[in-house]
Protein backbone atom coordinates (compact mmCIF):
# COMPACT_ATOMS: atom_id res chain seq x y z
CA UNK A 1 0.00 0.00 0.00
CA UNK A 2 1.01 3.61 -0.53
CA UNK A 3 -0.14 6.99 0.78
CA UNK A 4 -0.64 10.39 -0.80
CA UNK A 5 -1.12 13.47 1.40
CA UNK A 6 -2.22 16.76 -0.16
CA UNK A 7 -2.24 19.93 1.97
CA UNK A 8 -1.62 22.78 -0.48
CA UNK A 9 -0.88 26.37 0.48
CA UNK A 10 -2.06 29.71 -0.93
CA UNK A 11 -0.48 29.26 -4.37
CA UNK A 12 -1.63 25.71 -5.16
CA UNK A 13 -4.70 25.51 -2.94
CA UNK A 14 -8.15 26.00 -4.45
CA UNK A 15 -10.95 26.66 -1.96
CA UNK A 16 -13.41 29.36 -0.97
CA UNK A 17 -16.81 29.82 0.66
CA UNK A 18 -20.01 31.36 -0.66
CA UNK A 19 -22.66 33.12 1.43
CA UNK A 20 -26.19 34.07 0.48
CA UNK A 21 -26.38 37.35 2.40
CA UNK A 22 -23.29 38.62 0.54
CA UNK A 23 -24.18 36.91 -2.70
CA UNK A 24 -21.98 39.03 -4.98
CA UNK A 25 -18.84 38.78 -2.85
CA UNK A 26 -15.90 36.42 -3.48
CA UNK A 27 -13.78 35.10 -0.62
CA UNK A 28 -11.13 33.16 -2.55
CA UNK A 29 -8.29 34.85 -0.64
CA UNK A 30 -9.82 34.44 2.82
CA UNK A 31 -8.02 32.32 5.42
CA UNK A 32 -11.36 30.87 6.59
CA UNK A 33 -13.94 28.42 5.30
CA UNK A 34 -17.50 28.68 6.66
CA UNK A 35 -20.07 25.89 6.59
CA UNK A 36 -23.61 26.12 7.98
CA UNK A 37 -26.30 28.51 9.17
CA UNK A 38 -25.70 31.52 11.46
CA UNK A 39 -28.05 34.11 12.92
CA UNK A 40 -25.97 37.27 13.24
CA UNK A 41 -28.81 39.26 14.78
CA UNK A 42 -29.48 41.13 11.56
CA UNK A 43 -29.91 38.28 9.10
CA UNK A 44 -29.67 34.52 8.72
CA UNK A 45 -26.45 33.63 6.88
CA UNK A 46 -26.14 30.43 4.89
CA UNK A 47 -22.52 29.44 4.15
CA UNK A 48 -21.20 26.68 1.88
CA UNK A 49 -17.59 25.82 1.06
CA UNK A 50 -16.13 24.52 -2.19
CA UNK A 51 -12.73 22.83 -2.57
CA UNK A 52 -10.73 21.39 -5.44
CA UNK A 53 -7.78 18.95 -5.40
CA UNK A 54 -5.97 17.86 -8.58
CA UNK A 55 -4.96 14.23 -7.95
CA UNK A 56 -1.81 12.49 -9.12
CA UNK A 57 -1.76 8.73 -8.53
CA UNK A 58 -0.01 5.98 -10.53
CA UNK A 59 -2.03 4.75 -13.52
CA UNK A 60 -4.45 2.03 -12.47
CA UNK A 61 -4.10 2.73 -8.73
CA UNK A 62 -6.91 1.34 -6.58
CA UNK A 63 -8.14 3.71 -3.86
CA UNK A 64 -8.47 1.96 -0.49
CA UNK A 65 -9.51 5.01 1.53
CA UNK A 66 -9.55 8.79 1.32
CA UNK A 67 -10.11 11.29 4.13
CA UNK A 68 -10.64 15.04 3.98
CA UNK A 69 -9.93 16.97 7.18
CA UNK A 70 -10.97 20.58 7.78
CA UNK A 71 -9.38 22.01 10.93
CA UNK A 72 -11.46 24.02 13.37
CA UNK A 73 -10.60 27.73 13.58
CA UNK A 74 -11.59 29.63 16.71
CA UNK A 75 -12.62 33.27 16.93
CA UNK A 76 -16.20 33.02 15.73
CA UNK A 77 -19.46 31.72 17.17
CA UNK A 78 -19.38 27.95 16.69
CA UNK A 79 -21.92 25.14 16.88
CA UNK A 80 -21.85 21.37 16.62
CA UNK A 81 -22.74 20.33 13.10
CA UNK A 82 -23.24 17.52 10.65
CA UNK A 83 -21.78 18.45 7.28
CA UNK A 84 -22.15 16.79 3.89
CA UNK A 85 -19.58 16.52 1.12
CA UNK A 86 -20.99 16.34 -2.43
CA UNK A 87 -19.37 16.18 -5.83
CA UNK A 88 -19.49 19.63 -7.40
CA UNK A 89 -20.07 19.20 -11.15
CA UNK A 90 -19.29 22.81 -12.12
CA UNK A 91 -15.78 24.06 -12.91
CA UNK A 92 -15.83 27.06 -10.55
CA UNK A 93 -12.90 29.44 -10.06
CA UNK A 94 -11.40 30.29 -6.67
CA UNK A 95 -11.23 34.05 -7.25
CA UNK A 96 -14.52 34.27 -9.11
CA UNK A 97 -17.02 32.04 -7.31
CA UNK A 98 -19.84 33.75 -5.41
CA UNK A 99 -23.28 32.69 -4.26
CA UNK A 100 -24.67 33.69 -7.67
CA UNK A 101 -21.73 33.14 -10.06
CA UNK A 102 -19.41 30.16 -10.43
CA UNK A 103 -16.63 32.18 -12.09
CA UNK A 104 -17.58 35.78 -11.32
CA UNK A 105 -19.39 36.10 -14.66
CA UNK A 106 -21.73 33.16 -15.26
CA UNK A 107 -24.60 31.91 -13.11
CA UNK A 108 -24.40 28.49 -11.54
CA UNK A 109 -25.86 26.49 -14.45
CA UNK A 110 -28.46 24.33 -12.70
CA UNK A 111 -29.50 25.98 -9.44
CA UNK A 112 -28.76 29.54 -10.54
CA UNK A 113 -27.31 30.32 -7.11
CA UNK A 114 -25.76 28.68 -4.07
CA UNK A 115 -23.46 26.37 -5.97
CA UNK A 116 -24.07 22.96 -7.56
CA UNK A 117 -23.87 19.48 -6.03
CA UNK A 118 -24.44 15.91 -7.14
CA UNK A 119 -26.25 13.99 -4.40
CA UNK A 120 -25.40 10.61 -5.98
CA UNK A 121 -21.84 10.98 -4.65
CA UNK A 122 -22.06 12.12 -1.03
CA UNK A 123 -20.72 11.51 2.45
CA UNK A 124 -21.26 13.15 5.83
CA UNK A 125 -19.61 13.54 9.23
CA UNK A 126 -20.44 15.17 12.54
CA UNK A 127 -18.16 17.52 14.45
CA UNK A 128 -18.48 18.98 17.94
CA UNK A 129 -18.32 22.68 18.72
CA UNK A 130 -14.51 22.82 18.64
CA UNK A 131 -13.82 19.63 16.70
CA UNK A 132 -12.21 19.24 13.30
CA UNK A 133 -14.41 17.97 10.48
CA UNK A 134 -13.21 14.60 9.16
CA UNK A 135 -15.01 13.32 6.05
CA UNK A 136 -14.69 9.98 4.27
CA UNK A 137 -14.32 10.94 0.60
CA UNK A 138 -13.22 7.56 -0.77
CA UNK A 139 -16.10 7.43 -3.24
CA UNK A 140 -15.42 10.99 -4.38
CA UNK A 141 -11.72 10.32 -5.03
CA UNK A 142 -12.40 7.06 -6.89
CA UNK A 143 -14.93 8.87 -9.08
CA UNK A 144 -12.53 11.76 -9.74
CA UNK A 145 -9.79 9.39 -10.89
CA UNK A 146 -12.09 7.26 -13.02
CA UNK A 147 -14.41 9.88 -14.52
CA UNK A 148 -13.21 13.45 -13.87
CA UNK A 149 -9.66 13.53 -15.29
CA UNK A 150 -8.24 13.20 -11.80
CA UNK A 151 -9.81 16.40 -10.43
CA UNK A 152 -11.65 16.22 -7.10
CA UNK A 153 -14.33 18.94 -6.88
CA UNK A 154 -16.33 19.18 -3.64
CA UNK A 155 -19.13 21.29 -2.19
CA UNK A 156 -19.63 21.13 1.60
CA UNK A 157 -22.87 22.14 3.31
CA UNK A 158 -25.12 21.21 6.21
CA UNK A 159 -28.82 20.32 6.17
CA UNK A 160 -29.35 24.06 6.80
CA UNK A 161 -32.25 23.50 9.16
CA UNK A 162 -30.76 24.84 12.41
CA UNK A 163 -28.02 27.25 13.46
CA UNK A 164 -24.90 25.13 13.01
CA UNK A 165 -22.17 27.24 11.39
CA UNK A 166 -18.52 26.43 12.05
CA UNK A 167 -15.30 28.05 10.89
CA UNK A 168 -12.35 26.14 9.45
CA UNK A 169 -8.93 27.09 8.09
CA UNK A 170 -8.57 27.52 4.31
CA UNK A 171 -5.51 26.86 2.16
CA UNK A 172 -4.70 30.59 2.34
CA UNK A 173 -3.80 30.28 6.03
CA UNK A 174 -0.22 31.59 6.29
CA UNK A 175 0.62 30.94 9.96
CA UNK A 176 -1.02 27.68 11.00
CA UNK A 177 0.18 25.83 7.90
CA UNK A 178 -0.57 22.39 9.37
CA UNK A 179 -4.23 23.42 9.71
CA UNK A 180 -4.87 23.91 6.01
CA UNK A 181 -7.40 21.47 4.45
CA UNK A 182 -5.77 18.05 4.19
CA UNK A 183 -6.61 15.19 1.85
CA UNK A 184 -5.11 11.78 2.71
CA UNK A 185 -5.37 8.92 0.23
CA UNK A 186 -4.35 5.33 0.85
CA UNK A 187 -4.09 3.34 -2.36
CA UNK A 188 -2.82 0.10 -3.83
CA UNK A 189 -0.67 0.51 -6.93
CA UNK A 190 -0.46 -2.22 -9.54
CA UNK A 191 2.77 -4.19 -9.41
CA UNK A 192 4.24 -7.54 -8.38
CA UNK A 193 4.43 -9.51 -5.16
CA UNK A 194 7.75 -11.22 -4.51
CA UNK A 195 7.93 -14.65 -2.87
CA UNK A 196 10.90 -16.62 -1.56
CA UNK A 197 11.83 -20.16 -0.60
CA UNK A 198 14.89 -22.21 0.34
CA UNK A 199 15.38 -24.97 -2.19
CA UNK A 200 13.68 -25.18 -5.58
CA UNK A 201 10.58 -23.70 -7.14
CA UNK A 202 8.43 -26.21 -5.28
CA UNK A 203 9.68 -24.75 -1.97
CA UNK A 204 8.53 -21.16 -2.59
CA UNK A 205 6.13 -19.94 0.09
CA UNK A 206 3.33 -18.28 -1.87
CA UNK A 207 1.38 -17.53 1.32
CA UNK A 208 3.78 -14.82 2.55
CA UNK A 209 5.19 -12.26 0.10
CA UNK A 210 8.53 -10.74 1.12
CA UNK A 211 8.11 -7.56 -0.93
CA UNK A 212 5.82 -5.62 -3.25
CA UNK A 213 7.28 -3.85 -6.28
CA UNK A 214 4.99 -1.17 -7.82
CA UNK A 215 4.79 -0.78 -11.57
CA UNK A 216 7.43 1.61 -12.86
CA UNK A 217 10.13 0.58 -10.38
CA UNK A 218 12.90 -1.28 -12.19
CA UNK A 219 14.91 -2.23 -9.08
CA UNK A 220 14.12 -2.95 -5.46
CA UNK A 221 16.07 -4.02 -2.35
CA UNK A 222 14.75 -7.08 -0.52
CA UNK A 223 16.38 -8.19 2.76
CA UNK A 224 16.83 -11.99 2.65
CA UNK A 225 18.49 -14.26 5.20
CA UNK A 226 20.74 -16.47 3.06
CA UNK A 227 22.64 -19.42 4.54
CA UNK A 228 26.01 -20.66 3.17
CA UNK A 229 25.95 -23.38 0.54
CA UNK A 230 22.19 -23.09 -0.01
CA UNK A 231 19.98 -22.84 -3.08
CA UNK A 232 17.01 -20.49 -3.15
CA UNK A 233 14.10 -19.71 -5.45
CA UNK A 234 12.52 -16.27 -5.87
CA UNK A 235 9.25 -15.66 -7.72
CA UNK A 236 7.28 -12.55 -8.66
CA UNK A 237 3.55 -12.62 -9.39
CA UNK A 238 1.65 -9.81 -11.07
CA UNK A 239 -0.98 -8.05 -8.95
CA UNK A 240 -3.65 -5.75 -10.34
CA UNK A 241 -4.39 -2.43 -8.66
CA UNK A 242 -7.55 -4.02 -7.24
CA UNK A 243 -5.31 -6.49 -5.40
CA UNK A 244 -6.07 -9.52 -7.60
CA UNK A 245 -3.02 -11.75 -7.98
CA UNK A 246 -2.51 -13.38 -11.37
CA UNK A 247 -1.24 -16.83 -10.46
CA UNK A 248 -0.45 -17.80 -14.05
CA UNK A 249 1.86 -14.84 -14.71
CA UNK A 250 5.07 -14.95 -12.73
CA UNK A 251 8.82 -14.80 -13.10
CA UNK A 252 11.14 -17.19 -11.27
CA UNK A 253 14.86 -16.97 -10.62
CA UNK A 254 17.22 -19.23 -8.67
CA UNK A 255 19.97 -18.12 -6.27
CA UNK A 256 22.98 -20.04 -4.98
CA UNK A 257 25.37 -19.17 -2.14
CA UNK A 258 28.92 -20.44 -1.72
CA UNK A 259 30.32 -21.95 1.48
CA UNK A 260 31.12 -18.48 2.76
CA UNK A 261 27.55 -17.28 2.27
CA UNK A 262 28.34 -15.05 -0.73
CA UNK A 263 25.85 -15.04 -3.56
CA UNK A 264 27.12 -16.81 -6.66
CA UNK A 265 26.29 -15.34 -10.06
CA UNK A 266 23.69 -17.26 -12.03
CA UNK A 267 25.35 -19.35 -14.76
CA UNK A 268 25.19 -18.25 -18.37
CA UNK A 269 23.79 -20.69 -20.93
CA UNK A 270 25.93 -22.63 -23.42
CA UNK A 271 25.40 -22.06 -27.17
CA UNK A 272 24.56 -25.20 -29.15
CA UNK A 273 23.58 -26.49 -32.60
CA UNK A 274 26.46 -24.81 -34.42
CA UNK A 275 26.19 -25.08 -38.21
CA UNK A 276 27.65 -23.30 -41.19
CA UNK A 277 27.03 -22.45 -44.83
CA UNK A 278 29.74 -21.52 -47.29
CA UNK A 279 28.62 -18.43 -49.23
CA UNK A 280 31.74 -18.11 -51.37
CA UNK A 281 35.46 -18.75 -51.20
CA UNK A 282 35.96 -16.01 -48.59
CA UNK A 283 32.72 -15.96 -46.58
CA UNK A 284 31.19 -18.37 -44.09
CA UNK A 285 27.72 -17.99 -42.56
CA UNK A 286 27.69 -19.40 -39.02
CA UNK A 287 24.49 -20.23 -37.16
CA UNK A 288 23.91 -21.36 -33.58
CA UNK A 289 21.21 -21.48 -30.92
CA UNK A 290 21.08 -20.52 -27.26
CA UNK A 291 18.52 -20.97 -24.52
CA UNK A 292 18.50 -19.28 -21.11
CA UNK A 293 16.45 -21.75 -19.03
CA UNK A 294 15.27 -21.35 -15.43
CA UNK A 295 18.13 -20.49 -13.11
CA UNK A 296 20.41 -19.11 -15.82
CA UNK A 297 21.39 -15.51 -16.35
CA UNK A 298 20.37 -13.80 -19.57
CA UNK A 299 23.37 -12.98 -21.84
CA UNK A 300 23.94 -9.47 -23.06
CA UNK A 301 26.11 -10.56 -25.99
CA UNK A 302 27.66 -13.53 -27.81
CA UNK A 303 31.23 -13.80 -29.07
CA UNK A 304 32.49 -16.10 -31.83
CA UNK A 305 36.05 -17.43 -31.66
CA UNK A 306 38.29 -19.29 -34.12
CA UNK A 307 41.69 -20.96 -34.43
CA UNK A 308 42.93 -19.09 -37.51
CA UNK A 309 43.83 -22.49 -39.00
CA UNK A 310 46.51 -22.95 -36.33
CA UNK A 311 44.64 -25.72 -34.59
CA UNK A 312 44.70 -23.76 -31.29
CA UNK A 313 41.52 -21.84 -30.38
CA UNK A 314 42.05 -18.18 -29.57
CA UNK A 315 39.55 -17.24 -26.84
CA UNK A 316 41.06 -13.81 -26.27
CA UNK A 317 40.25 -12.16 -29.59
CA UNK A 318 36.72 -12.80 -30.94
CA UNK A 319 36.09 -12.97 -34.68
CA UNK A 320 32.63 -11.45 -34.20
CA UNK A 321 30.44 -10.07 -31.41
CA UNK A 322 26.66 -10.14 -31.43
CA UNK A 323 25.69 -7.42 -28.95
CA UNK A 324 22.04 -7.94 -28.12
CA UNK A 325 20.03 -8.83 -25.04
CA UNK A 326 18.69 -12.37 -25.13
CA UNK A 327 15.72 -13.72 -23.19
CA UNK A 328 14.72 -17.33 -23.78
CA UNK A 329 15.74 -19.38 -26.81
CA UNK A 330 17.07 -17.54 -29.83
CA UNK A 331 18.72 -18.40 -33.13
CA UNK A 332 21.77 -16.44 -34.28
CA UNK A 333 23.42 -16.01 -37.66
CA UNK A 334 26.67 -14.18 -38.39
CA UNK A 335 28.78 -13.91 -41.54
CA UNK A 336 32.54 -14.33 -41.20
CA UNK A 337 35.32 -13.58 -43.65
CA UNK A 338 37.82 -16.47 -43.78
CA UNK A 339 41.22 -16.63 -45.44
CA UNK A 340 42.21 -20.26 -45.02
CA UNK A 341 40.53 -23.57 -44.35
CA UNK A 342 40.10 -25.79 -42.45
CA UNK A 343 38.82 -23.62 -39.60
CA UNK A 344 37.52 -24.26 -36.11
CA UNK A 345 34.77 -22.03 -34.61
CA UNK A 346 33.07 -21.78 -31.22
CA UNK A 347 30.62 -19.41 -29.50
CA UNK A 348 30.35 -18.15 -25.95
CA UNK A 349 27.72 -16.14 -24.04
CA UNK A 350 28.75 -13.07 -22.03
CA UNK A 351 27.09 -10.78 -19.50
CA UNK A 352 29.37 -7.89 -18.61
CA UNK A 353 32.63 -9.48 -17.40
CA UNK A 354 31.00 -12.85 -16.77
CA UNK A 355 31.66 -15.51 -19.41
CA UNK A 356 29.54 -18.59 -19.98
CA UNK A 357 30.67 -22.07 -21.01
CA UNK A 358 32.16 -22.52 -24.50
CA UNK A 359 30.04 -24.22 -27.12
CA UNK A 360 31.18 -27.42 -28.84
CA UNK A 361 33.83 -26.55 -31.45
CA UNK A 362 32.66 -26.63 -35.07
CA UNK A 363 35.22 -27.80 -37.64
CA UNK A 364 34.83 -26.33 -41.13
CA UNK A 365 36.83 -28.51 -43.55
CA UNK A 366 38.81 -27.31 -46.57
CA UNK A 367 36.54 -29.20 -48.95
CA UNK A 368 34.08 -26.80 -50.63
CA UNK A 369 31.20 -29.27 -50.37
CA UNK A 370 31.32 -31.05 -47.02
CA UNK A 371 28.63 -33.59 -46.34
CA UNK A 372 28.21 -32.26 -42.80
CA UNK A 373 30.10 -30.09 -40.33
CA UNK A 374 32.09 -31.80 -37.61
CA UNK A 375 31.65 -31.04 -33.94
CA UNK A 376 34.56 -31.88 -31.69
CA UNK A 377 33.74 -33.57 -28.40
CA UNK A 378 32.62 -31.18 -25.66
CA UNK A 379 35.28 -30.27 -23.16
Amino acid sequence: MANLILQPGPTEGQDTFIIDTYGASNYGGDTRLFIGIRNNGRSIDNDRSILRFPLSLPPGAYVLSATLTLFYKSGDTSFAQTAWAYRCPTNWTELGATWYKYDGVNDWPVNGSGGEWDESIASFASAGVTDDLVLDVTQHVSDALANRDGVLNLLLKTAEAVEDRKTYYSSDEATEITKRPKLEIEYQPAGSRVYFGAGGVEDIDFSSPVAFVPDGETTTAIPLNLAPGQRYAVAARRVSAAGVEEHNTHVVTLLQTDEGGALLPAPLPRPFDLAFERLNADTIRLGFSCDAPLGHAEPTEYRVYGDGSTGVMDYETPLATLAEHVAGRREFIVELTVSTLPLQLAARAWSGAQAGPISPVLVIPASPSPDAPTLLPET
